[in-house]
């Protein structure tokens, strides 16, 4: 997959499979060999000496962290069900990174149903039954559905 210039690229593996040390690699490559890129690098799920690492050895910008299991482990041991813990502690902590992820996610896949419209040909995919769909008549189901979904993520 060639990159250009305002592309986004993700990269990920097991722990200790050397993934951020090839995108360290690949970001100063990049950055030596055209001075005028302005590269910024996000660094998810990673230890915080990994990213105190680059921001010493680069002149990137970073960003990064870890998720902080202490306050979890601490509900468990007042006896709070794992289901409890993720509604009142986990959830309220990643929302943030679930909904950039959805509207992400979304800006993506606009695109997509665009090609897909436009190249299906006589095949009926996804994108364009869904589309039919709604472009039909919308079922009061999937609003009701909508509802209790987002109710029951709040609670």
């Amino acid at each position: 997959m060639p990159f250009g210039r305002g592309s986004r690229v993700a990269v990920g593996g097991p722990p200790g499979s050397g993934t951020t040390t090839l995108l360290r690699r690949i970001a100063l490559t990049l950055v030596r060999s055209h001075p005028d890129l302005e590269l910024t690098v996000v660094l998810a799920g990673v230890r915080p000496e990994e990213v105190t690492e680059w921001k010493a050895e680069s002149e990137l910008a970073v960003a990064g962290g870890g998720f902080d299991r202490s306050v979890e482990e601490a509900s468990w041991s007042l006896g709070v069900s794992p289901a409890r813990t993720f509604r009142k502690i986990t959830f309220p902590l990643i929302f943030p990174g679930v909904l950039s992820a959805m509207l992400f996610s979304f800006t993506l896949s606009y695109d997509e149903f665009s090609r897909t419209l436009f190249t299906a040909g006589g095949q009926l995919t996804l994108p364009l039954a869904i589309y039919g769909t709604f472009s039909v008549e919308i079922h009061p189901n999937i609003f009701a559905f909508g509802v209790l979904t987002t109710l029951f993520s709040f609670s």
